[in-house]
């Protein structure tokens, strides 16, 4: 039975490092993060929220409505 556990974590740690061989270096500008998401954010985020702090909008407004279903 420990062997099949063993066996099973290390398949388990195969798949997530293959997973993570695609993802964009940490902080790249290129990701599709920074081009896409980040600039939306930021150019819609007073319009939006009426916040005119871009942090706050963000974790008062944005970060709001997906802890809302966790709770």
């Amino acid at each position: 039975m420990r062997i099949l556990a063993l066996i099973t974590v290390i398949i388990t740690g195969i798949i997530l490092i293959y997973g993570t061989v695609d993802m964009p270096d940490w902080g790249d500008p290129n990701s599709p993060a920074s081009k896409h998401v980040s600039p939306r954010y930021i150019e819609e985020a007073l319009e939006k929220t009426a916040t005119p702090n871009i942090v706050t909008a963000v974790l008062a407004d944005y970060r709001s409505y997906d802890t809302l279903g966790e709770t």
